[in-house]
């Protein structure tokens, strides 16, 4: 089997002599983000890349997950990588300190997933969602929603999945015909605006090892509790799993 060698020279090359990333973290304010610094990261990725990650390619690729009972097992050693990924700091790189993250550049973040997704792309899937998740709440989500999703997401507790694709629209997003109705409802005593949902998806990556799936759907305001606006087309919502 071939045997994987993490490119960090090539890696520094790239940073240093052609992008200038000491300079441009410095104009950036991102001061604490020092060559030594980086260098260090990405020497302590590449060994997890090169260490524990590579042999579990094969692994994965001769046993893979199984399904039995209802319950889907991941292959020897899976779980224990990603173990050791969460607790060496790895998810939260360049989340925002508020939020539980270590604040660096997204750049570091994005070589740490370079390693990864090149050393084992299976394996890498199961934090690669976790970024994509982070930076959409980050983006739209309510203060409410930070407080409670991205330090959770950091930490590699949460694990998330995207539910998009369904029996009657694969590749094409606006076939979806799961739909959101914007309504009213009683929730814990109160009379508040949420949503009913009707979906059916399938091909859900990470599903059955999820812990919070985002919804995708065509949410609709027919009442017009929101505004004037009826359609508002695609969104999604973040339901945890176990509900």
């Amino acid at each position: 089997m071939p045997e994987y060698k993490a490119p960090i020279r090539d890696i520094q090359f790239t940073l240093y002599d052609v992008l200038n990333a000491e300079q441009h973290y410095a104009r950036i304010g991102a001061e604490d983000a020092s060559r030594d610094l980086i260098d260090a990261i990405i020497s302590e990725g590449g060994k997890f890349a090169e260490e524990v990650l590579a042999p579990l390619f094969r692994v994965g690729d001769e046993q893979g997950c199984r399904f039995d009972k209802g319950q889907v097992t991941t292959p020897p050693g899976f779980k224990e990588a990603y173990q050791q990924y969460v607790e060496g700091g790895w998810p939260s790189l360049a989340g925002e300190t508020e939020y539980g993250g270590q604040g660096l550049p997204e750049s570091i973040a994005v070589i740490i997933n370079e390693l990864v997704s090149t050393a084992n792309w299976a394996w890498g899937m199961y934090p690669g969602l976790s970024h994509g998740a982070k930076l959409t709440i980050s983006s739209y989500g309510t203060e409410e929603q930070k407080q409670h999703w991205l330090p959770a997401l950091a930490a590699g507790k949460e694990i998330p999945c995207f539910a998009l694709t369904g029996p009657r629209a694969g590749s094409d997003a606006g076939a979806i015909p799961d739909t959101g109705i914007v309504c009213k409802g009683m929730w814990q005593g109160e009379e508040i605006i949420g949503l009913r949902l009707n979906w059916n998806k399938r091909y859900i990556t990470l599903a059955p090892v999820a812990t919070v799936l985002g919804l995708a759907f065509k949410m609709y305001d027919p009442d017009h509790l929101l505004g004037d606006t009826e359609d508002y087309g695609i969104t999604a919502a973040l339901i945890p799993t176990d509900t």
